[in-house]
C-alpha cells in the first residue's frame, strides 16, 4: 500500500506539479480582528530587491515591509486593534504566487503587482502603493535603439523573455504586432530567471517593470536599457493582490490613499530602499 502510494505521488509530481506544490495560507478576516481586537494579517511575497526582500538579518525588508508596519500602525491607532505581520511563505514563481495568494484564507500578496485592466476584473487589489514604468532591456552588446522603428533591424533574430502570467506578455504582443512582426516570445517563471538569461546572453532581451532596472544597477549586471518612448503605451501602477475571500480591503482603502504616498515616511523608505533616482515613482 505505501508502495503504491509512493509512485502514486511520484506520477503526480511528475504530471501535474501544480497540485503537489500548491500551498495553503491562512490568516484572519478583519472582522474577526475588529471582534477579537487582534489577530494576523498572513502574507504571502514574491520577492523584488528594494521592495521586499529577507535581508541579512533573515528579516524581510524593502519598500513594500515599511508600509506594512504603517499599516499596523494605522491599524493600532485607529482602531485600537493590534494586528501581527505574518510572514507565512515566499514564492519564487509568479504564477505560483498569484495562484497561492488568490487561494488562500484572508490572505495579502505582496509584490509588485501591477494593476492592470484584466486583472482588475477578475482579481482584487488594494489600492496602488507606487507608480510603475515598463524598461527596455537588452544585454550591453546590443547596440542603443533610439525608436521603437528600429526593433525589428537591431534585434533581428532574438528572442523576447516574459513573465509567465505577466504583464509584459501583453505589452510585448503589442510591441510585436506592431513594430516587430517576427519578434519570438518565450517564458519564464521569474523576473531573476529573466535577468540572468539577458545578462549571460545578447540574444535574449524583454520589456521589465522599473524595479528590473534598479535590480541591474544594484548587481551591476552587464544588461542596457534603452531610451523608449513605451509610456503612452504602458502606463500602470503598484498594488497588493488580496485573497478571494479577502474583507481587508475596504481598511485598505482607507489608509492607501494618496495623502499616504505623500507622507514623509513613505518617501523616505522610497529613499532609502531604492535610492532617490526612483523617488518620482512614489508621487500619487
Amino acid at each position: 500500500m505505501r508502495k503504491t502510494l509512493l509512485i502514486f505521488l511520484s506520477l503526480s509530481a511528475a504530471l501535474f506539479p501544480h497540485l503537489v506544490q500548491a500551498q495553503t495560507y491562512t490568516g484572519d478576516s478583519w472582522s474577526d480582528v475588529k471582534r477579537a481586537g487582534s489577530g494576523k494579517l498572513a502574507i504571502v511575497y514574491y520577492e523584488i530587491p528594494g521592495m521586499i526582500e529577507i535581508g541579512p538579518n533573515g528579516q524581510p525588508t524593502g519598500v513594500c515591509v515599511n508600509l506594512l508596519e504603517d499599516f499596523k500602525e494605522y491599524v493600532s491607532t485607529t482602531y485600537g486593534k493590534n494586528i501581527t505581520l505574518d510572514y507565512q511563505g515566499k514564492e519564487t514563481s509568479f504564477p505560483k504566487f498569484m495562484a497561492n495568494a488568490r487561494r488562500g484564507n484572508h490572505v495579502l500578496g505582496v509584490t509588485t503587482m501591477s494593476i492592470t485592466p484584466q486583472r482588475e476584473g477578475r482579481m482584487k487589489f488594494t489600492p496602488p502603493y507606487m507608480r510603475n514604468q515598463m524598461v527596455f532591456l537588452t544585454h550591453n552588446d546590443v547596440p542603443f535603439i533610439l525608436a521603437l522603428d528600429e526593433l525589428k533591424k537591431t534585434l533581428a533574430g532574438k528572442t523576447a523573455l516574459a513573465v509567465t502570467d505577466g504583464n509584459n506578455v501583453a505589452y510585448l504582443n503589442h510591441l510585436k504586432a506592431n513594430f516587430f512582426p517576427d519578434m519570438k516570445i518565450e517564458l519564464r517563471d521569474s523576473e531573476k530567471e529573466i535577468l540572468q538569461a539577458i545578462a549571460s546572453d545578447p540574444n535574449y532581451f524583454s520589456l521589465m517593470d522599473f524595479t528590473a532596472y534598479y535590480q541591474v544597477i544594484k548587481s551591476r549586471l552587464p544588461v542596457r536599457r534603452h531610451n523608449l518612448d513605451v509610456d503612452k503605451y504602458y502606463s500602470e501602477q503598484f498594488g497588493f493582490l488580496l485573497s478571494d475571500n479577502s474583507d481587508w480591503g475596504p481598511l485598505w482603502q482607507e489608509f492607501l490613499t494618496s495623502t499616504y504616498r505623500l507622507s514623509p515616511n513613505y518617501r523616505q523608505s522610497v529613499a532609502e530602499n531604492l535610492g532617490r533616482s526612483f523617488m518620482t515613482f512614489a508621487r500619487p
